[in-house]
C-alpha cells in the first residue's frame, strides 16, 4: 500500500504548513538563521524537522554570536554541524521555509523542480519584516533581533 506524501499547492503559507508532514529550513550557510529556527521549531512543533545550506559547507558549526544569541533565547545549539541542500533532503521535506530573496535565487538555480514547495518564513508573520536577513558578522545584537523575528514568524505558522 502506498502512503499518502502530502504535495503543497499554491495555497496560502498556513494551510501549506498545516497539512506538511515535515518542515526544511533552508538559509544560506546553515550555520545562523536555519539552525535556529530548526531548533526553535524542535522546542515547540511536533513535525519531523532539519536544516539546511543552499551555500554551505558541511560540518560547519555556528558562529559564536549565534550560539550566545540562542543561549539567550534557551536554545543550545553548539552540536549543531552544517550540511549542503541537496535534491534529496528537497525530496525529503513536504515544506522548505527560505529567509531572503537571495537564498530563493540560488535555490531556483539549483532546484528548480522544487520551487512549489518553498515558502518565504517571514511571510508567516505579517507583522513582522518582509525578509529575514542574514545576520552573519553583524554582533551578538543582531543576531538576538533576528532570532526573535525567526521564532515569531514560527509561532505565526
Amino acid at each position: 500500500m502506498c502512503s499518502k506524501r502530502y504535495i503543497p499547492s499554491m495555497v496560502s503559507i498556513h494551510d501549506s504548513f498545516a497539512q506538511a508532514n515535515s518542515v526544511l529550513f533552508v538559509c544560506y550557510g546553515n550555520i545562523c538563521r536555519s539552525p535556529f529556527a530548526e531548533h526553535y521549531y524542535r522546542s515547540i512543533g511536533d513535525k519531523a524537522t532539519a536544516s539546511a545550506g543552499v551555500g554551505a559547507r558541511d560540518g560547519i558549526g555556528p558562529t559564536d554570536d549565534g550560539i550566545a544569541a540562542a543561549d539567550i533565547l534557551g536554545l543550545n545549539m553548539r552540536k549543531h554541524r552544517s550540511q549542503r541542500l541537496t535534491h534529496r533532503l528537497m525530496e525529503k521535506y513536504d515544506i522548505v521555509f527560505i529567509f531572503d530573496l537571495e537564498n530563493k535565487s540560488m535555490i531556483m538555480d539549483q532546484f528548480p523542480s522544487y520551487m512549489y514547495k518553498i515558502f518565504m518564513l517571514a511571510d508567516a508573520n505579517s507583522n513582522g519584516p518582509d525578509t529575514l536577513e542574514d545576520p552573519y558578522m553583524m554582533g551578538k545584537d543582531m543576531y538576538i533581533r533576528r532570532y526573535k523575528e525567526i521564532a515569531a514568524a514560527i509561532d505565526a505558522l
